[in-house]
């Protein structure tokens, strides 16, 4: 099982305006959660979509 963040996609969101959120108090790159989500594609994220957040 994966440990990490569950994150829930809001409106506006990518995975770099994520990494950049979370940036401050986990250190995660946008290619980093990309890499945690690989069925997720960022040109797919859809609002209210759940995401991990790796650690």
């Amino acid at each position: 099982m994966a440990s990490g963040l569950k994150y829930t996609i809001q409106p506006g969101d990518s995975y770099w305006s994520i990494a950049a959120a979370v940036n401050k108090c986990k250190g995660v790159t946008a290619d980093q959660i990309a890499a945690a989500n690989p069925e997720i594609p960022a040109s797919a994220l859809q609002v209210g979509q759940t995401i991990l957040i790796p650690p």
